[in-house]
Parts: structure tokens; C-alpha cells; sequence
């Protein structure tokens, strides 16, 4: 009943307030899991949500809209209120362990494929390989960029991921491949997975590292056979190729059969940017759900 001045109660006594957070730390508002795999531990985070979605419109239904809030308490920063759900048994997760394996950035190594949930702030670049390589269907690419600017990571873990996502086509992605030491031996690799790559599938050869050609392989002879091999394999392939190599290498390839793809087929990675540096740094951390503490 309601009495001048008062807020509406509910069957049982309570206020609507009063009713469902009783309801949400009995275990109702325990939403960490699965239906009916419950972690047995109700958070502040988990009551504010239940009471924000129960209680604003059983309070409207009693003519008085109430809106919950969440507030931290002073000097209670570096924690959070936990109601353990009676009579259930607790399922928390074990925390991470605190290794290099759970470093959320990868320093200065290449980001592989499955570290695409962790790359970051190359958004710019793997829109325009995107770009070129789908929208404008062009055959071959090659990606430039002096050491370290993230050539072979925003193909790695940003293309690549982003093609196999492709609702479009069905891409069939060979590679990556190193011309290493002979890159003669790699080409035989690269036109056999070609030739086996299924009829209705668009096949991508990503052929990274490029400048091994030179750094690598000491056989003059290997490599002038490699580039008039590779110039005839790309002018007739029915696969779009995508080649990483350092800048300071492009006017070594100038002098070669395939000097046409570094001329007029290139792309150049671009210098970071502030904002890109930034989502470089806070991105993979945000991932990892860890976060910087700040100074005081």
C-alpha cells in the first residue's frame, strides 16, 4: 500500500528498490556466465546493470521512476564490492599468469595472424592494401617501408585476417613465404600451391621479406634466374601476389625483370601518426584488460 509522501511498495514489503536488489545479490543478477553456469560471485558491475535494467520500469509501473547509479567510494579505487551468491558453488576463471606470454605488446617482433586480436593503430595502411588489392583488383602489390614501420604485421595481422573475413569471396591464402637463401626453391613452392588452390577460390600469394633475395642469397646466377622466373609467373598467374620489402632495397630491384612492380605497383607505409601511435600502445592493452595506473 502507499501512504501519502511514500514510495509504492511491492507485494512483499519492500520498496521496488529494495525488491530486486535483495533479488540480485540472492543470485539473480549473476551474469558472468552462461545460463545456468553462473560464477557464483554477483560484482558491483554485474548489480548495477540487473537493477538498471529491472528497476526503472517496475518503478514506473508504480508511478514513481526511480534510476539507479554507480558511484566509487573515496580511496576505494583499487578494488570492488563482491557479493558471493548463497548457496552456490564458486566457478571464477583462473587470473592470467603474469608471464611474457600474456605481454600484450609484441615489441619489435612481426605480428603472425593469430596476434590480429593485438594489432593496432594500422587501420590506415591495411584499408588501402584493401583497397587496391579487392575494391581495385589490382594483380600485384608491393608494400614499402624501411625497417621496423610495420610492413609484413599490417599483412600479417591485419589483411590477411580481414580477406579470410571477406563475405564476398572466397580467398585462399598461400603464404607466407621467404625467398631465404634460394629463392629459386621458393618459387617452385609458391606455383605448386598455386596449381592446387581450389577452382572457385581466389588465391593470394604473400611473399614477404623480399630484400633476402639480396641480404640472403649469395648466388648471382639463383637470382637473375628468380626475377626473369618470378616476371614471367606474375604476368600469368591467376593469383594476386602482395610482396614486403624494405625501402632502401627498391632501387636494387629497379634493375630487374621485376622492376614493374616496384615502379608503378608499389605502396609505401606511412609514418605513424600521434592518434596511430597512441592505439598502438593503449589498444593491445585494452585487449588484455589491463590498464595504466595513473600517477598520483
Amino acid at each position: 500500500n502507499k501512504r501519502d509522501g511514500e514510495v509504492e511498495v511491492a507485494g512483499d514489503g519492500h520498496s521496488p528498490f529494495a525488491t530486486f536488489f535483495l533479488s540480485a545479490i540472492s543470485g539473480e543478477a549473476d551474469m558472468s556466465g552462461a545460463k545456468g553456469r553462473q560464477d557464483g560471485v554477483v560484482s558491483a558491475g554485474e548489480l548495477y546493470l540487473y537493477l538498471r535494467d529491472h528497476l526503472e520500469v517496475a518503478s514506473d509501473e508504480y508511478g514513481k521512476l526511480q534510476t539507479p547509479g554507480l558511484w566509487p567510494l573515496r580511496r576505494h579505487g583499487n578494488g570492488e564490492f563482491l557479493f558471493r551468491v548463497p548457496g552456490t558453488a564458486l566457478r571464477l576463471e583462473p587470473d592470467p599468469v603474469l608471464d611474457e606470454g600474456a605481454n600484450p605488446w609484441l615489441g619489435l617482433r612481426t605480428y603472425e595472424e593469430d596476434d590480429a586480436h593485438l594489432f593496432f593503430g594500422r587501420d590506415r595502411v591495411v584499408d588501402a592494401l584493401w583497397a587496391r588489392l579487392v575494391e581495385g583488383d589490382e594483380r600485384c602489390l608491393a608494400v614499402l617501408g624501411a625497417s621496423g614501420t610495420g610492413k609484413s604485421s599490417s599483412v600479417k595481422a591485419g589483411l590477411l585476417p580481414r580477406l579470410r573475413r571477406d563475405p564476398d569471396r572466397d580467398w585462399h591464402i598461400i603464404g607466407p613465404y621467404r625467398p631465404q637463401h634460394t629463392p629459386e626453391k621458393m618459387l617452385a613452392a609458391v606455383k605448386s600451391a598455386v596449381s592446387e588452390a581450389p577452382g572457385g577460390a581466389r588465391p593470394l600469394v604473400f611473399l614477404d621479406q623480399f630484400e633476402e633475395v639480396y641480404t640472403l642469397c649469395r648466388d648471382e646466377e639463383e637470382r637473375l634466374r628468380f626475377f626473369s622466373d618470378l616476371d614471367a609467373f606474375l604476368k600469368r598467374t591467376r593469383a594476386q601476389v602482395v610482396a614486403t620489402a624494405r625501402s632502401d632495397f627498391a632501387p636494387q630491384f629497379g634493375g630487374s625483370s621485376v622492376a614493374w612492380l616496384f615502379e608503378t605497383h608499389r605502396y609505401v607505409v606511412p609514418t605513424l601518426s600521434a592518434d596511430e601511435i597512441r592505439q598502438i600502445i593503449v589498444g593491445p592493452a585494452m585487449a588484455r584488460v589491463v590498464y595504466f595506473e595513473p600517477s598520483r
